[in-house]
């Protein structure tokens, strides 16, 4: 939601502009329509983050990323407001893009709304997020003796360029009609369900700026499975033993808490948001088992119903927490490296 309008007055006068951590509802009827486009590449990089995350690789374009989002807000009565988010991340990791989904449903409700109190408003929130993603294929050489290396500790077979090679020696897999089959890794059932609720807390500090903080746990069913094609071959499975299906199903928890500053300078509007989480995993899994997110917004009214505004998310172990299913007892010391990109939306309200 935006703070647009003439100034931040007091409770359903305070609107924002991206981030969905806030404690004001907003007025009964109110409709916000939100679009947005996010990008990162060489040339669009968050504080040089693009490096980080392709490290001495040689692919120019691992790392990148370009997406959208859509968003509706509404105001049920003077203290409901529902908040629905779609999201599309196209992320390019070597041969092996990423296309996550994210749907996000909230309903807050304001259960204390004063002037007079040290917070003007207590609200809480309850809600649904799904992320998902069509299977990822693992097909480049380094990537899938590593992953092969984790899987069957030991082994002495390397696939060169989707052939096998044992002790000097290569064999490759053929189909019916003489072409090579290159074996690959796929990681497929790639979902997760997250459960939430949050407290938040909101003061006014003065008609201009406001702050709220907020504390919130998520209960996280996640499903994956790792997968070795061609499957039931005899000449891999001789090499790397009968290859069965790893499933990686696991829940855990998690608890989150932050705080979102808004500043109005005449037409302008600044939003500062830091967030904190902290992961519950089982001991096979654990690893990285925290991140902290920072976003900062900067908007610019057109009209008294509409803004166009810049965002930047940089996520401090990157996906961490915003793509649960990604994060394996295979993958975990991958997420210790920075990751961020830009936005770039405008916001409607009728």
């Amino acid at each position: 939601m935006a703070v647009f309008f003439s100034t931040i007055t007091y409770a359903q006068n305070i609107n924002y502009i991206v981030s969905d951590k806030h404690s004001f509802t907003m007025k009964k009827g109110a409709l916000d329509i939100k679009s947005a486009y996010l990008k990162i590449n060489d040339t669009i990089d968050v504080f040089n983050i693009k490096d980080r995350v392709a490290g001495d690789s040689n692919y120019d374009s691992v790392g990148d990323l370009d997406g959208y989002e859509f968003g509706v807000r509404y105001g049920i009565s003077a203290r409901d407001t529902i908040l629905v988010d779609y999201q599309l991340w196209n992320v390019s990791y070597d041969d092996s893009p990423l296309k996550n989904q994210k749907i996000k449903i909230l309903n807050r409700y304001n259960l204390v709304s004063s002037k007079d109190s040290f917070f003007n408003a207590f609200s809480i929130d309850v809600g649904y997020i799904r992320d998902s993603s069509k299977p990822l294929n693992i097909t480049s050489d380094s990537s899938l003796n590593a992953l092969i290396q984790k899987v069957k500790p030991g082994t002495t077979v390397k696939l060169n360029d989707g052939v096998l090679v044992k002790d000097g020696s290569t064999f490759a897999i053929y189909d019916k009609t003489g072409n090579i089959i290159k074996p690959y890794l796929s990681i497929e059932n790639l979902k997760s369900d997250s459960y939430l609720a949050r407290i938040l807390v909101g003061k006014v500090l003065s008609p201009n700026n406001i702050i709220d903080f907020y504390i919130g746990a998520k209960f996280i069913d996640i499903k994956t499975s790792i997968d070795f094609y061609p499957k039931d071959n005899a000449l891999l499975n001789s090499f790397i033993g009968d290859y069965k299906s790893v499933n990686l199903d696991r829940t855990e928890k998690s608890v989150e808490l932050g705080f979102l500053y808004t500043l109005k300078v005449y037409k302008t509007i600044f939003e500062f948001n830091y967030e904190y989480t902290k992961i519950f995993r089982d001991k096979d899994v654990s690893y990285t088992d925290e991140n902290t997110v920072i976003e900062t917004t900067l908007a610019q009214e057109l009209t008294k119903n509409a803004l166009l505004y810049l965002g930047v998310r940089v996520m401090m172990q990157q996906f961490n927490t915003d793509v649960p299913y990604l994060y394996t007892k295979y993958t975990k010391t991958k997420f210790d490296k920075m990751y961020g990109f830009a936005s770039f939306g405008a916001l409607y309200r009728f």
